[in-house]
């Protein structure tokens, strides 16, 4: 997989740090959003931690990966891949269907993509496409 095209460093930097360092908060908005509308029901029986899983952590690499991508970082066996079949693991153990782990990665984009345009300001327009294409890359890399 193609890194893609190179994203002006500063800017990007201070994305990934702003994601890193509101980690929690951005997992706390996925399972908000999880639970608008019933749109993942298992979340509404566990409690605060339970709902957060290990998605605080992944967003934090996330982010490491939007500054510096590395195709190696999604490949099979990878440990953002063991991290995100550890969480799906746990998820399937608590009673979430297939659909429901996948709705609450495709929720994290959406997150995700929200705080990207929010800071879009900061970003050349080539750069706004460079962060949608990493984004989009490790989501789909990692959930298929």
């Amino acid at each position: 997989m193609d890194k893609g095209p190179a994203a002006t460093f500063e800017p990007l930097a201070r994305l990934a740090d702003e994601i890193r360092a509101e980690a929690w908060d951005l997992a706390m908005s996925v399972v908000e959003e999880g639970l608008r509308d019933d749109a993942i029901p298992p979340l509404a029986r566990l409690g605060r931690i339970g709902q957060l899983g290990d998605m605080p952590t992944f967003i934090a690499e996330l982010a490491e990966h939007l500054l510096h991508p590395k195709p190696e970082r999604l490949r099979r066996g990878s440990p953002l891949a063991a991290l995100v079949r550890d969480h799906a693991r746990e998820r399937e153990a608590l009673g979430f269907a297939p659909r429901d782990i996948v709705t609450e990665f495709l929720i994290l984009r959406r997150v995700l993509w929200r705080l990207v345009l929010d800071r879009s300001a900061d970003f050349e327009a080539k750069d706004v496409f460079v962060l949608e294409e990493r984004l989009h890359d490790v989501i789909d890399s990692l959930v298929t």
